[in-house]
């Protein structure tokens, strides 16, 4: 089972197309099953009131089941891109510039810290 998944996250890696594939169907598992949820509510309350032992589990293996699902697809869609960018020195241009507000950032700085030893 892992070399399934490992080699799945490679390919995604690999390929953006695939990436983007994974993210929309996770996306959409997550709001399709909050809307036949909500829409079908009634009749799996009913279907539930029948056999509360039996049919509870089967509903509770097929939520754990759909969250798996959801949570794995997602997990496949959102990957790193390339691992290149982590240590890429324009990664992150906007934090050698001078902030905005430097009172708010010094402030921020100073949080946690007893005024008494600085």
């Amino acid at each position: 089972m892992t070399t399934v998944c490992s080699t799945l996250k490679r390919f995604c890696l690999r390929h953006e197309w695939a990436q983007l594939t994974f993210a929309v169907l996770g996306v959409a598992l997550f709001i399709g099953t909050i809307w036949g949820l909500l829409s079908y509510q009634l009749l799996f309350l009913q279907w539930l009131g029948q056999n509360l032992l039996i049919h509870g589990l089967l509903f509770g293996m097929a939520t754990l089941l759909d969250t798996l699902l959801i949570f794995g697809l997602l997990c496949l869609g959102f990957s790193e891109n390339a691992h290149e960018d982590k240590h890429c020195i324009h990664a992150f241009r906007g934090r050698r510039h001078r902030p905005l507000v430097p009172h708010v950032s010094e402030l921020a700085g100073r949080l946690g810290k007893n005024p008494r030893r600085s």
